[in-house]
């Protein structure tokens, strides 16, 4: 028998199975060794969680116990069948499957990949719609205490704006009838009240435009029909005035003073030399507006020293009307001479005496020096000659010495000079050496002795250092050899190690430095060290191998890294800098983005929110976009079709057909139809494009012109249009048409007649006086 005290009961169970199946031979016997799948719980190590939680006796791994022998759980990654929906190994919401293990759907509450919101109803007039897309203008749904109104278009004139406001003036839309709009009921900006153009004489004073406006054309009152306050200047004789020629000029009839203008008011006048407003002669312009003048009689003050009236040199006034003066050339009472200039250096001194040696001054050519003294111990001798060294004598201030001979190795030197150390020559028995310089790093020292190891200069070329002591501790060992990295000696304050070897990797590094991130050497502990301090390469300066969303844009490798996952600002989660096109809006910066390079549905190219006026056709939106908010050019700043031209028009067959009531000949019909862009007369190519002219003729009751003639080939009829000739395809002549004459009989019936009551053509005289009818144009939409 099994002893429930020797064994587990389920071994016993298990011997006697195997015993049954004749597995042993007797008693309990060695027992299998217990799996997954067994049918039996084995509980051996429950307490660590090592053992088992269930064991059904299967493989299968999507009923309550899985094929690991654990208790099916949401997030184990099989599905439980008929339990849970979906199960994808992980409990975060936002996946294809929920944290509850049900498939993610719009309408359950959570945001899941590709719904921008899900508000868990099917509410179109709250915040979310019930496809999951954000409330916008434009949707079609008219969100609550949000919009007043929303028909799912951009057209701004069919109740309801693009901004989903209900059509009014003064709701910063131009609707049907307005010229402009802007959004306010001032009346000093652009747009009036009234919604028209604001224009000198509407009677409001447009601001930073206007400095009055008071809605009339009188040009005597207190504002100008130019919307400015009367002033002098502005061509009109107001009170005080007695001109007033509307220019600045101040040399005509009229200054701008509005005054007339006369000899001393200040402005010189065609028949004036000058005008400083004064009458004074003694000025640069004299009573009479004449220039002044040396000569005229006049002293001018500040100018002239004397005016005589005449041109005598010898008389107390000279020529120049200045007094007669030492230096005017001409030889006065008291002058030895005069020769009318300012040298000293010739033979007469500006003192106007004759020069001679000791005067003070060298006279060019005569003499070398002149100090103006007899003393031969200075520059200059006494005879007019410069002093030199080597005479013998010391020339005060200049030499030091003077022995009157050129050796260089007594106490004078050639040069005058005392002898000293740095001179560069070596004075006998006082000197050892003299280099002539005051470095201490050559073989001479600047006390002009010989340099040695030791004395505290390094002399170069010879010793690396020489600190002048004997310590082997500091940078310069005693003989003068420089210390080094790996010498074993630490050098306070230089090195922080030295081990005396040169391997890189322990902890003392080669250069003498303690290992650490940023060294170029990867350490343990360390990805990567790439001894530099920038975060901009593949490796960090925490030693950690850069990756994207680490916040460092690496160099060449990324575009930018502001280390989010957002795809909505500047840089995307793949570290590829957002742009135009990448299908994700830029917050901020982009209104929309639908990566394509389609301009005709809701987002532009350049990421711009489609609108009436970008000059785009918005596919099943607009009817035309011109680019402009004009009104009457074909377009309309709706963005629909306009055709309002002429006595009568109407769209027929995709055109615009316009019919003008008046008695012209075919030329003039052509010109007035070819006086706007895109225009040409009526051009009738199937039976529809003849329906559509005898439809609008038919509704004035008039027979019109065409553009059709046979004037350049007589019966070669072809299409006049815009830009040239078009050969004819279609025809509608009348019974016995064309037969190149009028109805009055008249010849060189070159030009077609289009008659409203039958639709038919015929050929007419093209300046017939009798066939004087209006003109049909067309244009395409």
């Amino acid at each position: 028998m099994c002893r429930r005290t020797s064994v587990r009961w389920s071994s016993c169970f298990a011997a006697l199975a195997a015993l049954a199946l004749g597995w042993g031979a007797g008693g309990c016997g060695p027992a299998p060794a217990p799996r997954c799948g067994d049918g039996h719980v084995d509980r051996s190590g429950a307490d660590d969680g090592l053992g088992e939680q269930c064991d059904d006796g299967n493989d299968i791994s999507t009923d309550a116990c899985t094929n690991t022998c654990r208790v099916a759980t949401c997030g184990d990654g099989n599905v439980w069948a008929g339990v849970e929906g979906c199960d994808d190994g992980n409990t975060t919401d936002g996946d294809e499957c929920t944290a509850h293990c049900g498939v993610s759907t719009c309408g359950d509450g959570i945001v899941d990949a590709g719904e921008l919101c899900d508000d868990g109803n099917a509410d179109d007039t709250d915040w979310c719609l019930s496809s999951c897309m954000l409330a916008h203008c434009v949707d079609g749904f008219v969100r609550g205490g949000v919009e007043a109104c929303d028909d799912a278009d951009y057209v701004n004139d069919d109740g309801c704006t693009s901004l989903c406001g209900v059509d009014t003036c003064g709701d910063g839309e131009v609707q049907s009838g307005e010229l402009c709009d802007d959004g306010n009921t001032l009346g000093d900006d652009e747009c009036l009240p009234s919604c028209l153009y604001a224009h000198c004489g509407d009677g409001f004073v447009r601001a930073g435009i206007e400095v009055c406006d008071d809605g009339n054309t009188l040009e005597d009152d207190a504002c100008t029909t130019l919307c400015a306050l009367p002033r002098c200047g502005d061509g009109f004789v107001q009170s005080g005035e007695t001109c007033d020629d509307g220019n600045l000029d101040e040399t005509d009839s009229c200054t701008t003073a509005c005054v007339a203008a006369r000899c001393g008011d200040g402005f010189v006048q065609a028949d004036e030399e000058c005008d400083d407003g004064n009458t004074s002669n003694t000025d640069g312009c004299a009573a009479g507006c004449v220039v002044a003048s040396c000569g005229d009689g006049f002293v001018r003050d500040g100018v002239e020293a004397c005016d005589d009236g005449n041109a005598d040199d010898s008389d107390g006034c000279t020529a120049e009307c200045r007094l007669p003066t030492c230096g005017d050339g001409f030889v006065q009472t008291g002058e030895e001479c005069d020769d009318g200039n300012r040298s000293d250096a010739d033979a007469c001194l500006t003192t106007c005496l004759d020069a001679t040696c000791g005067d003070g001054f060298v006279q060019a050519g005569v003499e070398a020096c002149d100090d103006g003294n007899a003393a031969d111990t200075d520059a200059c001798l006494g005879t007019c000659a410069l002093a030199r060294c080597g005479d013998g004598v010391v020339e005060t201030g200049v030499e030091e010495c003077d022995d009157g001979n050129a050796a260089d190795t007594d106490a004078c030197l050639g040069t005058c000079r005392v002898a000293r150390c740095g001179d560069g020559f070596v004075e006998a028995v006082v000197e050892a050496c003299d280099d002539g310089n005051a470095s201490n790093a050559d073989a001479c020292l600047d006390i002009c002795v010989a340099a040695s190891c030791g004395d505290g200069f390094v002399e170069a070329g010879v010793e690396p250092c020489d600190d002048g002591n004997r310590d082997d501790a500091d940078a310069c060992l005693r003989n003068c050899t420089l210390a080094r990295c790996g010498d074993g000696i630490v050098r306070t304050g230089v090195e922080a190690c030295d081990d005396g070897n040169s391997v890189d990797t322990d902890a003392c590094r080669n250069d003498c430095r303690l290992a650490s991130c940023g060294d170029g050497v990867v350490q343990p502990g360390e990805a990567c060290d790439d001894g530099n301090r920038s975060n901009t390469d593949a490796c960090l300066n925490t030693c950690v191998a850069a990756s994207c969303g680490d916040g460092f844009a690496r160099a060449g490798v990324e575009a930018c890294d502001d280390g989010n996952a957002s795809n909505n600002d500047a840089c995307l989660n793949t570290c590829i800098a957002a742009s135009c096109g990448d299908g994700l809006v830029f917050v901020g910066v982009e209104a929309c983005d639908d990566a394509n390079t389609v301009n005709t549905d809701a987002c532009l190219t350049t990421c711009e929110a489609a609108r009436c006026g970008d000059g785009y056709l918005r596919t099943g939106v607009e009817q035309c976009d011109d680019g402009n908010a004009l009104p009457g050019d074909g377009c309309s700043p709706s963005c629909a079709w306009e055709c309002a031209e002429g006595n009568r028009s109407m769209i027929c067959n995709g055109r615009c057909y316009s019919l003008w009531n008046r008695w012209v000949t075919w030329d003039a019909g052509r010109a007035i139809c070819q006086a706007q862009p895109r225009r040409t007369m009526a051009l009738i190519a199937s039976a529809a494009d003849n329906a559509c002219v005898e439809g609008l003729a038919a509704l004035e009751g008039r027979d019109v012109w065409i553009g059709l003639s046979d004037a350049s080939g007589e019966g070669t009829f072809v299409w006049y249009t815009d830009t040239g000739t078009q050969p004819l395809s279609y025809t509608n002549w009348r019974a016995g048409e064309p037969n190149n004459q009028d109805d009055a009989g008249r010849t060189n019936a070159d030009c077609v007649t289009f008659y409203w009551s039958t639709g038919r053509w015929a050929d007419d005289t093209c300046n017939d006086p009798d066939r004087a009818d209006g003109v049909i144009c067309q244009r395409g939409l």
